[in-house]
């Protein structure tokens, strides 16, 4: 949401610079706010922006390990057991996490070529 408030007037009949230097002060007050908001706001972005790069990283490091350890060949049953709950645990903290819309690839079809026009055989 964006609010400009470029040009304000105000028109007070019978009243005294007082209640002007209120108003101003007032809008003074609000633009302030908004702009504290929105740079809050941009902070906020930012974390979360660092929060989902670290842990697609952490992701990513225990696909590898696993397959790592796969590759390997037979593991101890203590290595299996920690590789499960490691596992677990970053399928938990995952799901704390909305994944990003999926956007499906465009369909492209092949153009529709309608049949050629025959004329009717002229008959003698």
């Amino acid at each position: 949401m964006t609010i400009n408030v470029k040009s304000l007037t105000i028109h007070l009949y019978g009243t005294g610079h007082a209640a002007l230097a209120t108003l101003n002060r007032k809008l003074e007050r609000i633009m302030a706010t908004q702009t504290e908001l929105a740079a809050q706001l941009t902070a906020i972005n930012a974390t979360l922006t660092k929060i989902g790069g670290e842990t697609q990283s952490l992701l990513d490091k225990i696909q590898e390990l696993a397959a790592a350890l796969a590759q390997a060949g037979e593991t101890t049953p203590e290595v299996d057991a920690a590789l499960a709950a490691l596992t677990a645990q970053a399928d938990a903290v995952d799901a704390l996490v909305a994944d990003l819309p999926v956007t499906p690839d465009p369909v492209i079809q092949d153009p529709v070529i309608p049949d050629p026009i025959v004329p009717d055989p002229i008959t003698p």
